[in-house]
């Protein structure tokens, strides 16, 4: 219970700083933020519905997840899930996918063990997707300019987790010895996941192309964002960034990892001489492209989501 305590004071401790860091910085930098209105209207209702197309394609990965242990979930419903998880984590970091499994196990009678197991599967997929690009990205970037230690440093991560992702995902034996090594699964008998994997498997090809047309979603908003901002922007600098955001799922310290995105983005952008203010409004579009949709959508979804609740223990 201590340790609990510790890690939730070192948590929010964190946040407060780095609140304070990004406030600070306005503050004494705020004629830098005027590049703001550079970006027009257009752009700003583009990247809007490109946020709201994402976590459309988010919803679809949900529903077809729930449909590997051969269950089926409304597309309201799994959108509902996807923007009230989105809407919890902003404020408390995983309460939204504590939610999500509560749900689930709940109304559909999945086990968490299972849950937890195939999203780990989901995740590698994503990676895959997002790294692969992060890595032909950066090597034709290199190609046609001038290269530093930083490039080189990121196409070694991203081939990194690629290699780490295609292993697990194809490797069997690697990803179960990968799960032991998390004290939840320590015990746990994988033999009686084998034929949920079957499923998934059966369906790679669908989960690859949604999250290509999440990678191609992501990395449109960063170029909106960086085209009406950055002079000399150019496609694959939104591609890198897009592949950074990835990263982040690995140092997630922090409520919607305020902070964190902003300094993985803003190392990587170092590559292509953008400055910290550039990569502070282009990081925050990207938030506000996902927020105006969960915040209001969310709070619908908690009365959607309990009424279902309800009425399945009423039947």
């Amino acid at each position: 219970m201590k340790n609990i305590n510790i890690k939730n004071f070192l948590y929010y401790f964190v946040t407060l700083i780095i609140l304070f860091i990004l406030i600070n910085f306005y503050l004494n930098n705020k004629e830098n933020f005027n590049i703001i209105y550079n970006i027009s209207y257009f752009n700003l209702i583009v990247i809007f519905l490109l946020g709201l197309i994402y976590l459309f394609l988010e919803a679809i990965i949900l529903k077809k997840m729930i449909q590997t242990f051969n269950k089926d979930l409304s597309l309201i419903e799994s959108f509902s899930l996807i923007n009230l998880t989105y809407l919890l984590n902003t404020f408390v970091q995983f309460t939204g996918l504590a939610f999500r499994i509560f749900y689930l196990k709940t109304k559909m009678n999945i086990k968490i063990s299972e849950f937890i197991y195939m999203s780990f599967f989901l995740i590698f997929l994503e990676f895959i997707i997002f790294n692969i690009f992060g890595v032909f990205s950066l090597l034709l970037y290199g190609f046609y300019h001038e290269t530093n230690l930083v490039l080189f440093i990121f196409i070694f991560i991203f081939s990194l987790i690629t290699i780490f992702s295609l292993l697990a995902i194809f490797y069997t034996n690697f990803f179960i010895i990968f799960f032991k090594k998390i004290y939840f699964f320590k015990n746990f008998n994988f033999d009686s996941l084998m034929e949920v994997r079957k499923n998934f498997i059966s369906n790679i090809y669908f989960f690859l192309f949604v999250y290509f047309s999440q990678y191609l979603i992501m990395t449109s908003v960063f170029f909106f964002s960086y085209v009406s901002i950055v002079n000399d922007s150019s496609l694959l600098i939104s591609m890198v960034s897009s592949s950074v955001t990835n990263i982040v799922l690995f140092v997630n310290i922090t409520p919607y990892s305020l902070g964190v995105l902003e300094f993985l983005v803003f190392i990587s952008n170092t590559i292509f001489d953008i400055n910290l203010t550039q990569t502070l409004i282009v990081t925050s579009l990207l938030r506000l492209s996902n927020m105006v949709w969960y915040i209001p959508i969310g709070i619908i979804a908690i009365f959607i989501l309990k009424n279902n609740l309800r009425s399945y223990f009423k039947g």
